[in-house]
């Protein structure tokens, strides 16, 4: 895993809870702020993905592989399924499916590098 896109990723879906939140309170459907936030977010993390599936091809290991992969497909699912919810659902609740997806991507990514680093 690399550092700085660990904590790009964290503050950018922190960023996008707050964003979607503000959607949320406002009654509206997730709006171009949100959505852009979403797409960094879901690039970064499928960047992190690939770098740490290059990483353990190579032979870093884990104390708990299959939990850190398990995490990884999560983590690189959660932000497309978040996107097409949002994107079916045009209400305001959409905006929640990104604050949730948001904030598990962020738990998510504290908890891969607490496997990594072991």
């Amino acid at each position: 895993m690399v550092d700085w896109l660990r904590y790009g990723i964290i503050a950018v879906a922190v960023l996008l809870a707050i964003v979607a939140y503000v959607d949320f309170r406002s009654s509206t459907p997730p709006r171009r702020p949100a959505q852009v936030l979403l797409v960094l977010t879901a690039l970064a993390v499928v960047a992190q993905a690939v770098v740490s599936g290059v990483q353990l091809a190579r032979g870093h290991t884990t104390n708990e592989l299959a939990t850190f992969i398990g995490y990884g497909i999560t983590n690189a699912l959660l932000m497309p399924a978040a996107a097409y919810v949002a994107r079916v659902e045009r209400s305001k609740w959409s905006a929640v499916a990104l604050l949730v997806a948001a904030l598990t991507v962020a738990v998510l990514e504290v908890r891969m590098y607490q496997l990594w680093t072991r």
